[in-house]
């Protein structure tokens, strides 16, 4: 029997975490492995375009949460990452470092429009007169599910996108 993932994270004490995410796609009533990156065997598709993605997001969202990155492996379907988590280290950060991090990291800024810097303005200005709001940005980036949400989420959209189909990352921690 799985152990609740409450059980397994400490969420007062900085530790060492070895995460494992697997990559299936849901078709029905069948699940079935889902390739992330290199070949498909079974389809011949080239996917080592998608590693990238995945790099890029880790970095970003790594600078941003309560996660300090020691290391990763990107397979073809799965992801290893060895993490270091401080669930109380967002708690010392001002209110404006707060919304600096989710700006960098997680805001849905198209950088492709020309009003970029006044859009982050516009929002940045929006967030710092809600408290309530900032808290709530401060709880996601010190929470490590919150991390891997905003690290697959998208990550899975583009994919699904891209194959013209449905499906999600599921995450397993290691035991």
């Amino acid at each position: 029997m799985a152990t609740p993932r409450a059980q397994l994270i400490d969420s007062e004490t900085p530790l060492c975490y070895h995460l494992v995410s697997r990559c299936l796609r849901r078709g029905g009533y069948v699940v079935v492995m889902w390739w992330l990156c290199g070949v498909d065997p079974l389809t011949g598709c080239h996917y080592d375009h998608r590693k990238a993605w995945l790099e890029e997001r880790l970095l970003r969202l790594s600078a941003s949460f309560a996660i300090d990155l020691f290391g990763y492996a990107i397979m073809s379907n799965h992801f290893h990452l060895i993490v270091r988590y401080a669930p109380t280290a967002s708690a010392t950060l001002r209110h404006t470092e707060i919304v600096e991090r989710w700006l960098d990291s997680c805001a849905a800024i198209n950088p492709l429009t020309v009003d970029v810097v006044d859009r982050r303005a516009l929002i940045r200005e929006r967030l710092l007169v809600n408290p309530h709001q900032v808290e709530q940005l401060r709880h996601t980036l010190g929470s490590l599910s919150m991390f891997m949400k905003h690290l697959k989420q998208p990550i899975a959209w583009r994919a699904n996108r891209e194959d013209n189909c449905i499906g999600l990352f599921l995450m397993k921690p290691h035991r």
